[in-house]
């Protein structure tokens, strides 16, 4: 990998899968993380976490990581992790599933479909200059989601999740965001018109985006 990149996979599934298929991604997983996969309850979750599994093994192997599956860990917050130099991230919402992964820090992605809302819900969770963005803005809801994916992805690269929330603010004169003290710099990625994503790092790099669909997955397995 290049230590100057975050590789960030982008897969998009609308659809749920053919049961073959399924059956078939889902065979390449760990003994676990099939038990897990099959305890969901709704097909659209199931499908969500089988890609999200099969995509970090996409990408270790097309980044030429020696890492598995079966080495993956969890932290107390439950965030996937791997002992070694690299760091990644998942997130998924409506059609897609997203992975960010680097060897240079932590990075933390989000990903959000545009919903209908009341963003005054949530309000606790912006200061001053972000909320008056909101209220300011032609299309307030298009505006919260962007928001709010700036935010997670910066929990997220920071690994201490929702407990941060209502401290962490977007920095308006740089493009980085203030997360209990610690500064992240994000990337706001432009997936498809009716969705939010951005992408945190703990240093500024070049942002290297592919577009896959499950065709490229099976071709890998």
């Amino acid at each position: 990998m290049d230590a100057d990149k975050c590789h960030i996979y982008c897969l998009h599934q609308p659809e749920r899968l053919d049961s073959a298929i399924h059956q078939r991604l889902l065979s390449v997983l760990p003994m676990t993380m099939q038990s897990d996969i099959n305890a969901y309850k709704h097909w659209q979750s199931a499908q969500a976490g089988l890609l999200g599994k099969i995509l970090i093994q996409y990408a270790f192997l097309e980044n030429g990581i020696s890492f598995v599956l079966q080495d993956i860990l969890f932290t107390e917050k439950e965030r996937p992790y791997v002992n070694g130099a690299i760091d990644f991230n998942l997130s998924h919402s409506g059609a897609y599933v997203m992975l960010a992964i680097t060897e240079t820090g932590s990075v933390g992605i989000d990903i959000e479909k545009h919903r209908t809302i009341r963003p005054s819900l949530f309000q606790k969770y912006f200061d001053a200059t972000e909320w008056m963005e909101i209220e300011q803005s032609r299309e307030p809801e298009k505006t919260f989601f962007q928001l709010w994916a700036i935010k997670e992805s910066a929990i997220k690269c920071d690994g201490r999740g929702v407990e941060v929330l209502s401290r962490t603010h977007r920095q308006y004169d740089t493009d980085t965001v203030l997360c209990d003290g610690r500064i992240f710099h994000f990337s706001q990625l432009d997936i498809a018109p009716d969705y939010a994503a951005a992408v945190a790092v703990t240093k500024p790099l070049q942002m290297e985006i592919s577009h896959l669909h499950v065709a490229d997955l099976l071709s890998r397995i």
